[in-house]
C-alpha cells in the first residue's frame, strides 16, 4: 500500500486458495479532502461466499470526530477500528482540521 497526507491506495486478493479458480480483486482508494477522508472499496470477482462484516484498521490518525458508512467504530491505542458491512462501497471520516495526520491503513479482516 501506499500513504501520505493526501489519502492511500491498496490491493487485496482473496481466492479460496485450490488452484487456478477465480478470485476477488478488492481496491480500497482513500482520499483526503479537507477534514474528511473518504474511503472507497471497489471489488471485481467472485472469492465464493461473502463475509456479512469486514473490519478495516486505519494507523495515524490523532482523532476522528465522526463516521458515515461504518456500522460501528472504535479509536483505540492510535488505530481507528470500522465495521463495516458486506459489500460497502464508501465510508467518510470526519477529522481534525489541522491536516497533520498521516493515514497508514491496516488490514482488511473479515469479522465472523
Amino acid at each position: 500500500m501506499h500513504a501520505g497526507r493526501d489519502g492511500f491506495i491498496g490491493q487485496l486478493f482473496e481466492d479460496a486458495g485450490d488452484g487456478p479458480a477465480g478470485g476477488r480483486l478488492t481496491r480500497l482508494v482513500g482520499e483526503r479532502q479537507g477534514a474528511r477522508l473518504v474511503i472507497r472499496r471497489e471489488a471485481e470477482g467472485d472469492a465464493g461466499t461473502f463475509e456479512q462484516r469486514e473490519a478495516l484498521h486505519i494507523l495515524g490518525l490523532s482523532h476522528v470526530r465522526e463516521v458515515q458508512g461504518a456500522a460501528s467504530f472504535a479509536y483505540e491505542d492510535g488505530v481507528l477500528r470500522l465495521t463495516l458491512p458486506a459489500r460497502w462501497q464508501s465510508v467518510t471520516l470526519h477529522l481534525d482540521d489541522d491536516g497533520d495526520d498521516e493515514v497508514l491503513p491496516g488490514d482488511l479482516l473479515p469479522i465472523d
